[in-house]
């Protein structure tokens, strides 16, 4: 191990042995260090207060470099054992490869913010939203002032500029393993919009379309508002139940990786027998991915457009609204040539262009990739903090699909030995009663569900979710 050597070896900035000639960032140290041969495959770099009290850096940039190229595979961490160089990151810095991260201000991640309810506080843990407090604000700020720099927008409305649609496929390949023509891609303002342009399309028009029961309710109404005819399939602890899709389905709307609400993925063998599916009948295959780029216990399974022969079969949403916010309001679709022409309805896939700036300069800065890596750490923690002591404190409470995403589901215990099991609704009522808000089960299926919560974790504080644990264990035990 070559810790102490690493940190010795590697130039100050500025130093003439490393050509610099000025300051440099410490993403910058990094590579010229990899491409030197100073930083060697397997190195564990130094901690990060050891390499800024040593290089003069701040901290809060050498975290953000160390963050931003173990989001670009260039360097790996390990638990409890800190931050190594990656296999192959010395080739990749001698061929040149970049990955530019701007210096950014020291900013402690925000708690939730709590709304009022009846006056009472509650911590909003709905599913859905991610923490924005996690953003980091200089790097958001400057983004949007590279988008409004320009102060003529004459794009046309629905159509995203080909710079945009090329990073968005940049970040697909690097963390969704993705690879299309960008003509194949169309942003739009949410994935809600984007269910409601292939609903009016001329492939799905007035078209039969099966989805997850329990699901999506807003892609439900989507479809449904839009002249499409909505059949439910259930879903078991493999996902959705492919043997079960009627005949007379033109499309299936899937989440693969987190099914909503339930958090089951879709094994490979569903996945597998759904596009047997697709091409046996001519079918498509609508892939929301929503959330599927956090994973925690297990490897990803990867995108259904990936696999062999999804490209032609397959739709693939996926959107900023659960790694950033849904404030920004930016989604992808990454169609198949031909099935995504939704004549008149362009009000339906108007992107505002300072948007889609601004996610351009997030992705080719670095900055995305950075977030993202910081996140999962910090739900990965959240939910640990939630879903370990709630297996030792309530024991009869199943936990679901918490190996992804930003929420799981909770299976109530349905009573016995001659105690009455609490209805979904005193539940709910109870946590409210104790200061947190979720969603109950019931909502995401016209169809009868075993009672259950769903908890959005990305926003429960690792100290709050003691808390938490205690009021649902009072709202079961009481109501």
């Amino acid at each position: 191990m070559r810790t102490s050597a690493v940190t010795a070896a590697l130039p100050l900035p500025g130093d003439p042995s490393g050509g610099s000639g000025g300051p440099e960032s410490p993403t910058d140290l990094i590579w010229r260090s990899l491409a030197d041969g100073l930083l060697l495959d397997g190195d564990r770099l130094p901690a990060t207060r050891t390499l800024a009290g040593t290089h003069g850096f701040a901290r809060s940039a050498v975290v953000a470099a160390y963050e931003s190229l173990t989001g670009a595979g260039v360097l790996t961490s390990r638990p409890g054992g800190g931050t190594w160089v990656a296999p192959g990151a010395g080739a990749l810095a001698r061929a040149g490869a970049r990955t530019a991260v701007p210096a950014v201000a020291d900013d402690d991640p925000s708690i939730p913010d709590i709304p009022l309810r009846s006056g009472r506080p509650v911590l909003d843990l709905r599913p859905g939203v991610p923490d924005i407090g996690l953003i980091d604000r200089p790097q958001w700020r400057r983004a949007w002032r590279a988008a409004t720099a320009e102060v003529t927008d004459l794009q046309p409305t629905g159509h995203a500029p080909a710079a945009a649609k090329v990073a968005v496929l940049e970040h697909l390949r690097t963390f969704r393993g993705i690879t299309a023509d960008p003509d194949l891609v169309t942003l739009m303002p949410s994935v809600s919009a984007a269910c409601a342009a292939l609903a009016v399309s001329s492939r799905l028009a007035g078209r039969t379309i099966a989805m997850e029961d329990p699901g999506y309710p807003e892609a439900f109404r989507e479809f449904a508002h839009h002249g499409m005819r909505v059949v439910p399939v259930p879903v078991d602890d493999d996902g959705l139940v492919v043997d079960r899709i009627p005949n007379g389905v033109d499309a299936v709307y899937v989440t693969p990786p987190h099914q909503y609400p339930l958090g089951v993925p879709l094994t490979l063998d569903r996945r597998r027998r759904l596009l047997e599916w697709a091409h046996a009948t001519g079918g498509l295959i609508i892939e929301d991915d929503y959330d599927g780029e956090f994973r925690y216990d297990t490897t990803p399974l990867p995108a259904m457009r990936t696999m062999h022969s999804g490209a032609d079969r397959v739709i693939y949403l996926g959107t900023t609204s659960k790694i950033l916010t849904p404030e920004m309001r930016v989604a992808w679709v990454v169609a198949p040539a031909g099935t995504l022409d939704p004549p008149g309805a362009r009000e339906l896939t108007d992107v505002s262009g300072p948007a889609m700036r601004a996610l351009t300069h997030l992705i080719t800065t670095g900055a995305l990739a950075r977030h993202r890596a910081r996140a999962m750490r910090t739900y990965a923690a959240r939910r640990r903090a939630l879903i370990e002591p709630l297996h030792a404190r309530l024991p009869a409470v199943r936990v679901v699909g918490a190996a992804a995403g930003l929420h799981c589901t909770l299976l109530l215990p349905e009573g016995g030995a001659g105690a009455p099991a609490r209805s979904e609704r005193e539940v709910l009522d109870g946590l409210e009663a104790g200061g947190f808000l979720v969603s109950g089960l019931a909502r995401y299926s016209p169809n009868r569900q075993p009672p259950g919560i769903v908890v959005g974790y990305a926003r429960l504080p690792e100290t709050a979710a003691g808390g938490f644990i205690r009021a649902l264990g009072r709202a079961i035990e009481h109501g």
